[in-house]
């Protein structure tokens, strides 16, 4: 093993390294998946969506799944042109393509598994009040959903969130939930560092001096 790393090339590497760290960490991803499903399946209420909610193309999960497409499709080329005198150049579109398409890939099956989910088995309307914690930060006055962490029904699930606040809501941020835009998303508010009460974002005028 270790003469065959030491024979290796400097670029050869790279795309090892890559490629192997970014597997690993999708077969710890898969491994968590499988065993929350199977503990949601136990209890008669197996979901996707509580097994997985990272539903945006740049999710956690669809980086990994590119990095290894990236790295897998780098080697494969090095090992068909190992002569060409472009390798680097032909590995590097190589991985980019792969991964590319590897993304793609896992976002689209992850989004048709969510589809799968009946109608009416969340209601997010039950979030409402709850503390949740920040997953992916939330962009200000809405310009773009973020994620959070948050007990709906009695289990922790991850979902859609957008804010009303003029500032971003940074990851791990503890936020309550307010109401229910629509079927995937929820409107919150940051807490304040010493409440557990929402920072207004909106503070009602000032009224003195008026008759």
């Amino acid at each position: 093993m270790n003469e065959w790393w030491v024979a290796l090339g400097g670029d050869e590497k790279i795309f090892y390294v890559i490629a192997l760290a970014s597997s690993v960490v999708m077969s710890i991803q898969l491994v968590l998946t499988l065993v929350g499903g199977a503990f949601d399946a136990a209890d008669g209420e197996f979901e996707v969506e509580g097994t997985d909610g990272d539903l945006g193309v740049l999710s956690i999960r669809t980086i990994c799944a590119f990095f290894v497409g990236f790295g897998w499709g780098g080697i494969t080329a090095m090992n068909i042109w190992p002569d060409h005198p472009n390798k680097m150049l032909i590995s590097t579109a190589s991985g980019g393509l792969c991964g590319t398409v590897f993304l793609w890939t896992v976002w689209k099956t992850m989004k048709g598994l969510h589809s799968l989910k009946s109608d009416g088995t969340i209601d997010y309307a039950n979030a409402v009040g709850n503390v949740g914690t920040v997953y992916i930060p939330v962009h200000p006055s809405r310009k773009g959903g973020g994620q959070i962490r948050v007990k709906v029904q009695g289990r922790e699930r991850i979902i859609l969130a957008v804010t009303d606040s003029e500032t971003e809501i940074g990851n791990l941020e503890k936020v309550r939930v307010l109401e229910k835009i629509d079927q995937q998303t929820v409107l919150v508010a940051p807490l304040s560092a010493d409440s557990n009460e929402p920072i207004e974002t909106n503070p009602p005028e000032n009224e003195e001096g008026k008759e």
